[in-house]
């Protein structure tokens, strides 16, 4: 079992701030482990006003251009979220991220705790 929390957004790719709009950076997927099971917790501490949204890729996380050319896709069931949510995914994928599209308030933002778990292929 791997777990992973991201908070969004990132800056410059390395400090994460969460009190703005914007994406985290990508948590990369270790698309090996069969069956693929990964639990999405988004959580909002108490005081934040901030809607949100989990996105995913099947881009190689390690391609040159992969920051700049990635499409993400909207996670059906975690999109446009406000309060704490969970979802999964249940497909293959190389990377997951959390993205602000609106944020309000708040000492923090919310987080995204992503636990992977499957046997090596």
């Amino acid at each position: 079992m791997r777990r992973i929390v991201l908070t969004s957004p990132a800056a410059a790719g390395t400090s994460l701030l969460a009190t703005s709009t914007g994406a985290s950076s990508p948590a990369i997927i270790d698309f090996h482990l069969t069956p693929v099971n990964i639990g999405l917790a988004v959580e909002f501490p108490a005081g934040v006003g901030a809607t949100t949204q989990v996105e995913y890729t099947v881009d190689d996380p390690f391609g040159a251009t992969f920051s700049t050319t990635a499409v993400w896709f909207q996670h059906a069931s975690l999109n446009g979220i406000t309060s704490n949510t969970y979802g999964n995914i249940a497909t293959p994928v190389s990377a997951v991220r959390l993205n602000n599209t609106v944020y309000s308030s708040g000492a923090t933002g919310p987080t995204l705790t992503i636990v992977q778990s499957g046997g090596i292929a």
